[in-house]
């Protein structure tokens, strides 16, 4: 295993060499040098959302609620946008980074290849309760999911915005939309021609850089093709050697063909291929019991989105696609897998009368896995292939014009395999004032039991001799569960969004959910085995058997005392109460990491020092996370931007300013090792043309 410290020519290069005072003085050195007479340059292009004002933000158009254009403001869910403007002033470097700012949303860096992704409180599942979307097409679930978070392969400047939906979707996506809807919209190619490149790197070894290039086809027809790639080599601090290395290229395309004004034609697809390196730790039946291992991954495949959209304005529009995924990660923690999806989707939107809009669609997808499990697992390979049919109906009536609005759904679901399922919900909007709205919502959502968790044995850990057994070692075997129902989710959800004034908006909502079948623990007496060295086994087996609930708040202020300063403070709080039926679990022979942090804050600014020099700052409190071994923590992300000229910009990024080498998630039940954050100091510099 390598040192915690970087080794480099001979020279130990420790990152608290670098103090905050250091990544201080070069701030206030670039923005003094910014005196010099620099023309800014024209970024904005007419119509895009860095142009709004608080009020225009209120009232941009979203799709990912209902799959049919709405107002932000008058969505009724918890809803959060990362516009294109936070995007570009935001000092993350990928897209987890972007989405651990959202109130209401945590994602948490396990290593530097893997992450977690949590909301309202409670989380249980080897796929993911989250779905996520890159420009409407679903990504692959499966046991990668519950930490890796595939989206690498798109260049930030290329997102146009990031649409969150956190609460149930079920309606509108399916039983995969548990938790939530992540959808990742990217930009149109007729914004972005021309040639843009850019370059990233700090005191670490570490470097990334992008390639974009876009052209036209005709008069209404416009593409884009782009590369990335990045490279680190980072020996991270942890209680345990801990080496995160990736080796990252992905290549993509977009095309997008207008042959008339109502009719939109969309193609796209990219390749990545990612090698990595994770530490493991994994049990053994000798002193001391358990070790850790350096395990070299591969992560690689590809995908495409074929979409069609017919329109006419005011009266219907149609939305057709065809997507496909294809990947394979090897050397898991869990073992080889390979994972693929082929989903057509229909989406049609009408109008009755002026008072009453309905949305409908189908949907059929196919997905497989296939899973070469590792020597730690005691059952045979997995290969399952899973059809799936769906149809949804979304009746919006408008009561009393103006000020009451009611939406009722329903979602027909169903696997080849399982029972139909029915999932209802209602929504309401009440509008007082033009400024003021108020919605709350009650639905039903389903999580289907993954294949993984019906057929599986693994060694979770081993205990010394004498802690269980007088004399003997014993190993903790979590069994699958063949009989395991689908959890069931009913929500609750309440909001209010007011605009105060022209520079003050707020949003704010709660949630109360009942949670039923959710995984629980039934432990049996251990027994003697004679497989190896004596020891016994504990058997661990899966059920159904908790319940309870989660309730809390998430809400957000934004504020613009100035035209050149806004700011924004974010709050999130979470309650979860869980019980079990007629099964006793022992704690200390099961770990946990299912709940949330009880409360996080947040706040963030952009200031407009002159029109060519901007600052942003990102600063985040998270209560201690009681099951997971995670204290409390503060953490502040600060970059200034300097446009050196018309098509070149230059920026330095400080993150994780308060403190360092610190965990954000730890994963107890998982062999992967978690490795602890560091701060981080680097300078990007991109050139368009």
């Amino acid at each position: 295993m390598k040192d915690s410290r970087l080794l480099r020519e001979g020279e130990l290069v420790r990152n608290e060499l670098i103090p905050a005072r250091v990544l201080i003085f070069l701030l206030i050195l670039l923005a003094a040098s910014s005196a010099a007479p620099v023309q800014a340059a024209e970024t904005r292009e007419g119509g895009e959302i860095s142009d709004y004002s608080i009020e225009e933000l209120m009232n941009l158009d979203i799709r990912t609620l209902s799959r049919k254009p709405e107002k932000l403001v008058a969505a009724t869910a918890s809803v959060s946008v990362l516009t294109r403007e936070d995007i570009r002033r935001s000092p993350a470097t990928n897209i987890p980074e972007l989405l651990s700012m959202v109130p209401g949303l945590q994602v948490y860096r396990i290593n530097e290849n893997n992450w977690n992704i949590k909301a309202h409180g409670f989380d249980q599942s080897f796929g993911g309760n989250f779905l996520l979307l890159i420009d409407g097409r679903k990504l692959s679930s499966n046991p990668a999911n519950r930490y890796v978070l595939l989206v690498e392969e798109l260049l930030i400047e290329d997102v146009e915005r990031i649409e969150i939906i956190k609460g149930p979707g079920a309606v509108s996506w399916g039983a995969r939309a548990h938790n939530g809807v992540i959808n990742i919209i990217t930009r149109n190619s007729r914004y972005t021609q021309g040639f843009m490149a850019s370059a990233e790197g700090g005191l670490e070894k570490e470097f990334r850089t992008g390639l974009r290039y876009g052209g036209r086809l005709g008069e209404d027809s416009f593409y884009r093709l782009n590369l990335k790639y990045m490279n680190g080599d980072l020996a991270l601090s942890s209680e345990e050697d801990v080496d995160d290395q990736w080796d990252f290229i992905s290549g993509g395309f977009r095309l997008d063909l207008n042959p008339s004004v109502d009719r939109h034609f969309m193609i796209e697809g990219s390749y990545k291929s990612k090698y990595i390196t994770n530490t493991f730790r994994y049990p053994f039946l000798y002193p001391p019991y358990s070790d850790t291992g350096t395990e070299e991954g591969y992560i690689g495949g590809g995908n495409f989105l074929l979409s069609m959209v017919q329109s006419c304005p005011g009266r219907y529009e149609l939305e057709t696609s065809l997507s496909g995924e294809s990947w394979k990660y090897d050397n898991s923690e869990f073992g080889d897998i390979i994972s693929r999806n082929l989903i057509f989707n229909l989406v049609h939107q009408f109008s009755f009368t002026d008072r009453q809009e309905m949305v409908w669609g189908l949907e059929y997808g196919y997905l497989g896995d296939e899973i070469e499990v590792n020597r730690y697992s005691q059952v045979g390979d997995i290969d399952k292939d899973m059809h799936q049919f769906s149809a949804f109906l979304q009746d919006r009536i408008d009561i009393f014009r103006r000020y009451l609005k009611l939406i009722l759904g329903v979602k027909l679901d169903k696997q080849l395999e399982s029972d139909l399922e029915f999932l209802p919900e209602a929504r309401v909007l009440f509008t007082p004032h033009k400024r003021h709205y108020i919605w709350g919502s009650v639905s039903k959502v389903i999580r289907r039991p993954w294949h993984f968790e019906n057929n599986f044995s693994l060694n979770l850990n081993t205990r010394p001799p004498g802690s269980v057994v007088p004399g003997y070692p014993v190993i903790t075997r979590m069994n699958g569960n063949r009989e395991l129902r689908n959890r069931e989710l009913i929500a609750y959800e309440a909001g209010y969004r007011p605009q105060l004034s022209d520079r003050i908006s707020v949003d704010i909502s709660g949630y109360y959910h009942r949670y039923s079948h959710y995984l629980s623990w039934r432990v049996e007496e251990p027994f003697l085995s004679t497989s190896g060295p004596p020891h016994f086994v504990l058997p661990v087996h899966l059920e159904d058997r908790k319940k309870g609930s989660s309730y809390g708040i998430d809400g957000s202020v934004e504020y613009s005392p100035l035209d050149r300063l806004k700011m924004r403070f974010g709050i999130y709080t979470s309650t979860v109460e869980l019980e079990l039926e007629g099964a006793a679990v022992e704690e200390d022979l099961l770990p946990a990491g299912e709940k949330t942090p009880d409360y996080q804050l947040y706040f963030s600014s952009s200031l407009d020092i002159t029109p060519s020099v901007l600052f942003d700052l990102r600063a985040k409190y998270s209560d201690e996370f009681e099951d997971s071994g995670v204290d409390e923590r503060y953490n502040m992300d600060v970059k200034l931007s300097w446009l050196l000229a018309d098509n070149l910009n230059l920026s330095l990024t400080g993150q994780n300013l308060l403190e360092e080498d610190y965990y954000q998630f730890r994963p107890m039940s998982s062999y992967l090792v978690a490795s602890q954050v560091d701060r981080r100091i680097f300078s990007t510099l991109t050139f368009t043309f």
